[in-house]
């Protein structure tokens, strides 16, 4: 089961750099630099080994502090828009502190929040095309979350 985990995380790493490299409207580097920073956190946090998987989850969980503040200092943005980028990478940062820190409590808000959070800026239509590639790692990260508590309650 934990492969089809895998699989949902590579495939949603591989859309946001095919969306960033590929199909970018313009040429931010600092944005795809932390999109490469995260699949590059995702793809090594899914090798078998226990050290590579460290490295992997500190390297994704560096660029996911980056995005929060990219979000916060992006004054091109609106501000509805800084908002849904700060509010899905912060949870997400804060579940994988909780989670390396072995701290115990309600983890599991965290990624429900960032799914309605993305929810809501797919509805409200907020323009983010060019930080599309960060939401859709950051959203697949939390349907990961949530799928992997699934599988272990049943």
């Amino acid at each position: 089961m934990i492969i089809y985990l895998k699989l949902l995380l590579t495939l949603a790493v591989a859309f946001a750099l095919i969306k960033t490299f590929i199909f970018r409207r313009e040429s931010k580097v600092f944005l795809m630099i932390i999109t490469t920073g995260m699949a590059a956190g995702v793809i090594a946090a899914l090798f078998p080994y226990k050290t590579v998987q460290l490295t992997g989850i500190g390297i994704y969980f560096v660029f996911v502090a980056l995005a929060f503040v990219y979000g916060f200092t992006a004054n091109h943005l609106k501000l509805s828009a800084r908002l849904i980028l700060c509010l899905m990478a912060a949870p997400i940062f804060m579940y994988w502190l909780w989670r390396l820190n072995h701290w115990h409590g309600n983890e599991l808000l965290l990624p429900v929040f960032v799914l309605l959070v993305g929810l809501y800026g797919l509805f409200t239509r907020a323009k983010l095309k060019n930080e599309s590639g960060i939401l859709i790692m950051l959203a697949a990260d939390a349907i990961a979350i949530i799928l992997e508590h699934w599988m272990k309650s049943h």
